[in-house]
């Protein structure tokens, strides 16, 4: 009979840094100097959290310091450390333009559209793009920091109702056993440049839905990827990817699109999409040499877009009036595969809600390509937040705006 082997102990791993190191480590992220730097090396270089810890002789092993560093970013970003600030670039100019549109789109109408105009004259494909992007990260930010905010209040406040019914020995009502604190949060996303290059931005400046000293804190929010559009060699710009990268963010779970669907799926989907409460999306153009990626699939296969399309909205090609338009049997099969669910039809679903908001961002590199998409997605309102250039801009509604 073999001996009996001894029970291994577990040893216990020695601490990367002592309690002292630990604590003069904590010191230093936090002080102001610091916070300016870190700062720096985010917004101008890129750098990751381990970058600074070696930049800062910090032990890059110590989880507590990559979590301080994350902690003095968002303090920077709430004082306005190195942040763009793209309202005022121009504000003359940018209000002027502003009230054009709102004098041209919200007359009578009983939900005004938000127009949120960035001047964005050096435009260009690295980097004159990049206040346009800050403009929308701040809106898509604000808005799902207040949807988060909103969701704890109501919770606070169904607690509080629900503890005075008990005093009070009165049955609670069905509203009040079910709050709606149980559902998620539902935002969901298209793809594109645009929204990959705005998302970088929200990766330097996360949504503040967790607090400061506590994070992450658990925010009810759900990412949920529109379609599945995408080309091979830029995935990063799926929406799929997209909203990944923004749940981890929130520290928050996603639902992304896979290649093969199940009807079940996709019943599923639908209902996800229509109870969205944030919808964030671009516009393709079928102007140009930089068309959208439904365009762009639809070439590479050869087959050929109605020449009344001027664009499309998440995978929904509108003519200039911003109706659908009718496709090629073959062009209808390869969108609904990739596009199973969102339409325009439930896009207007979801804009009767007005507690709902559909932020459109109409980023331009050639701003006369997208000028007509732009004109049909006002012209049917088919969205709350508009973000745009003022390049764009001053082509939907002439006028000199400058002396």
């Amino acid at each position: 009979m073999p001996p009996k082997r001894k029970k291994r102990t577990a040893r216990s791993k020695k601490p990367a840094v002592s309690k002292e190191q630990l604590e003069q480590g904590l010191a230093k992220l936090r002080s102001p100097e610091i916070m300016y730097r870190c700062a720096e090396w985010a917004w101008r270089d890129g750098w990751t959290t381990s970058a600074m810890l070696s930049a800062l002789s910090l032990s890059r092993s110590v989880p507590q310091f990559h979590k301080e560093v994350k902690r003095t970013l968002m303090r920077a970003h709430r004082q306005g450390v190195l942040s763009i600030n793209p309202r005022k670039i121009k504000p003359t100019e940018v209000e002027k333009l502003q009230s054009r549109l709102e004098s041209k789109y919200n007359a009578g109408k009983w939900r005004p559209l938000q127009f949120h105009v960035v001047c964005d004259e050096a435009f260009n494909q690295t980097n004159g793009g990049s206040l346009l992007d800050a403009m929308a990260a701040e809106i898509i930010d604000d808005a799902i920091t207040q949807l988060v905010d909103d969701r704890r209040r109501n919770s606070e406040h169904d607690a509080t109702d629900k503890q005075q019914k008990q005093l009070d020995k009165k049955p609670a009502d069905h509203a009040s056993r079910t709050s709606a604190a149980e559902d998620p949060i539902i935002i969901t996303n298209a793809g594109g440049r645009v929204l990959s290059s705005t998302v970088a931005v929200l990766q330097r400046r996360p949504p503040l839905v967790g607090e400061e000293e506590d994070m992450p804190k658990e925010s009810g929010l759900l990412f949920v990827a529109l379609s599945d559009a995408y080309v091979h060699r830029r995935f990063e710009r799926s929406p799929s990817f997209i909203a990944v990268t923004m749940a981890e963010l929130c520290g928050a779970p996603h639902v992304a699109l896979p290649r093969a669907m199940s009807d079940e799926f996709k019943n599923e989907h639908r209902e996800l999409v229509r109870n969205a409460s944030l919808v964030i999306c671009g516009a393709g153009t079928t102007r140009g040499d930089h068309y959208g990626v439904p365009m762009q699939l639809l070439k590479e296969l050869g087959i050929p877009v109605p020449n009344d399309a001027v664009g499309d909205l998440a995978i929904n090609f509108l003519d200039k009036q911003g109706y659908p338009v009718s496709l090629d049997p073959r062009a209808q099969r390869v969108l609904e595969e990739i596009n199973p669910t969102f339409s325009i039809q439930l896009l207007r679903e979801i804009l009767e809600d007005t507690g709902k908001r559909v932020i459109v961002i109409l980023d331009a590199i050639r701003a006369e390509d997208k000028l007509e998409i732009s004109r049909a997605i006002l012209e049917q309102r088919l969205a709350t937040d508009v973000v745009l250039g003022t390049r764009l801009a001053e082509l939907i509604v002439p006028g000199r705006t400058r002396r």
